[in-house]
């Protein structure tokens, strides 16, 4: 695995940076907008080449079609669903990461929705029910359009330079309407969040900013501990245009 070091924050490019650690990832704290941030961490190629399978058998024991994972994604779709109904209604969605597609079947069963998803891992092309939609290895696979809603359901604190793949979103797949649906884990609560594979680790205060730099505001925001705990372990957001 190849490593790089920062030396400045890659969200607002300031070089005040402190040095933070939960204990087993060490990390980067910036000081000027609070981003936390893995470092040193995966280099960009060490990076792509870990999302197409490596990522999902080291916390599926090799399973892509592992019991507890299908569980926990069908609860969240349907709590993601039922917590953001009155921001989800749209003609058509692009999910980033959306694994075994259970929230494109929910949209699109509820709403009618033409869903798209983007998966790295190909093997989840053809699970059910991502099968039964049009999924791309890759964004810059996906015929240019734009979409009504763009999900990212636990992918953003995978991306190694999430401001720059948000911005080309918004750029080149979204409209003046378009709104973004993102779930995170709540770093405020879980620290353990830093690792090797969550370059970052985002509060409230940090998503909300990171949102607001590509022109961005919290239409609605909910902190869940999903099915199985009160504690809020998890940061919900459905963004607009500012």
């Amino acid at each position: 695995m190849t490593l790089e070091t920062l030396t400045y924050c890659p969200i607002c490019h300031t070089d005040k940076i402190n040095p933070v650690t939960n204990g087993r990832a060490p990390g980067s704290l910036c000081l000027q907008c609070g981003t936390v941030f893995a470092n040193p961490r995966m280099d960009d190629a060490t990076a792509e080449a870990f999302y197409l399978g490596a990522y999902r058998d080291s916390v599926n024991d090799n399973d892509v079609h592992d019991e507890v994972d299908k569980q926990r994604q069908i609860d969240r779709a349907h709590f993601q669903l039922h917590a953001c109904w009155d921001w989800l209604e749209a003609r058509t969605m692009l999910e980033i990461g959306c694994s075994m597609g259970y929230l494109m079947d929910k949209l699109n069963i509820n709403f009618d929705t033409e869903c798209i998803g983007v998966e790295p891992d190909t093997r989840y092309h053809a699970v059910d029910p991502a099968c039964n939609y049009k999924v791309y290895k890759s964004v810059n696979d996906v015929p240019t359009r734009r979409f009504d809603l763009i999900a990212m359901s636990h992918s953003l604190e995978h991306m190694q330079h999430p401001r720059e793949f948000l911005s080309d979103l918004v750029r080149y797949r979204a409209h003046l309407n378009t709104r973004f649906m993102i779930e995170v884990p709540n770093y405020g609560l879980t620290p353990t969040t830093l690792n090797e594979h969550h370059p970052y680790a985002f509060t409230e205060d940090t998503l909300n900013g990171l949102f607001e730099r590509i022109g961005y505001k919290p239409l609605f925001f909910q902190r869940h501990g999903l099915t199985f705990s009160q504690l809020p372990y998890y940061l919900l957001a459905i963004y607009g245009r500012a």
